[in-house]
């Protein structure tokens, strides 16, 4: 998913296209920068929802693939939705399709 800095940098890019007075500038692609903007900050809002909805960021899960079954930590999403994972050594993976299982805490 998009992060604050990815929203920003939109919007600034959306506005960039109109100077000051409100004039569409001679970089002008045909669309309003304002449009564009709106557009941006919805998606940004989107995602942010998603985000608040997924049931495993910030849990301890279980990777399962046919070759083994592998604990880690659901840290984040990526802009196209893919699980950003953190093993126990640290090293992180992107996921687009599997199995993963909330591990539950146990005692």
């Amino acid at each position: 998913m998009a992060n604050t800095e990815d929203y920003l940098d939109s919007l600034l890019n959306s506005i960039n296209n109109t100077n000051m007075s409100g004039k569409k500038s001679k970089s002008y692609s045909g669309s309003d920068p304002y449009d564009n903007a709106s557009e941006a900050f919805r998606k940004f809002e989107r995602e942010q929802e998603y985000k608040r909805d997924c049931m495993v960021l910030g849990r301890e899960v279980l990777i399962i693939t046919a070759q083994a079954e592998r604990p880690a930590k659901a840290v984040d999403l990526d802009g196209q939705c893919g699980l950003i994972v953190e093993y126990p050594d640290g090293t992180r993976q992107t996921l687009k399709a599997g199995e993963v299982r909330i591990r539950e805490k146990k005692g």
